[in-house]
């Protein structure tokens, strides 16, 4: 079963919330508050660390195996596969990478810890995969030393994890599924887009469910 957890600065049901219940009945779709009074660039760069802790609060109420996190932006418009097996795995949204373009900046840090042999990043931090004891080891009350320091959302979660022997990849999601199209009106095949900053119109997702052969939620998006 999957959770999925949409991030959301003000508390309030992400845009995309109905259309992914839509398209994804049985998954568990929670709401985390990422609302912060840091400084808007210090938390663009550290947004692993407002949703780690919007998370936290919110524990107690995850009942999937497999866990989905998604910025507020971010439109789930496919099914996602209902048995799949995410046992010790994180999944990035397109490719993991030991280049990543933060890692220069953010080594003259990790490489005065015990975590400089497995920094590693990924792309992107708008929709992330893993099971729910990866979910549990980033949790852990071990690593809130790290989240005291200024490093970047994609690089430091799968750095923890790499430490901890959990499986990084990419969950291989191609251009214009992920980074684009900005125009709601290009959302034409199932896919997961972002950014997508308005709520994907009730034909659109009538169409999406009809490619998934799946009328039966169509009465979420009636007038």
């Amino acid at each position: 079963m999957w959770t999925i957890l949409y991030c959301n600065r003000h508390n309030n049901d992400a845009p995309h919330m109905n259309s992914t219940i839509a398209i994804n009945p049985s998954a568990q779709i929670l709401s985390v508050d990422t609302k912060n009074k840091f400084p808007k660039k210090y938390a663009w760069y550290n947004a692993d660390r407002v949703v780690r802790d919007g998370i936290r609060k919110i524990r107690h109420k995850i009942t999937g195996t497999n866990i989905a996190i998604a910025e507020w932006d971010t439109a789930i418009l496919q099914k996602l596969e209902a048995n799949l097996d995410l046992s010790n795995a994180f999944r990035w949204a397109n490719i993991a990478s030991y280049e990543h373009w933060a890692i220069p900046r953010d080594m003259l840090f990790y490489r005065t810890t015990s975590l400089k042999d497995f920094v590693v990043g990924g792309y992107r931090w708008s929709y992330v995969e893993m099971a729910i004891d990866v979910l549990d080891i980033w949790l852990e009350s071990r690593y809130d030393w790290l989240y005291k320091e200024n490093l970047y959302c994609e690089v430091r979660p799968s750095t923890i994890l790499n430490s901890r022997g959990v499986s990084i990849s990419g969950r291989g999601l191609q251009r214009p599924m992920m980074g684009g199209p900005k125009d709601k009106k290009t959302l034409n095949k199932p896919g997961i887009y972002h950014p997508i900053y308005e709520t994907v119109p009730h034909n659109k997702v009538t169409e999406i469910l009809q490619m998934h052969d799946s009328k039966e939620w169509e009465y979420l998006f009636k007038e």
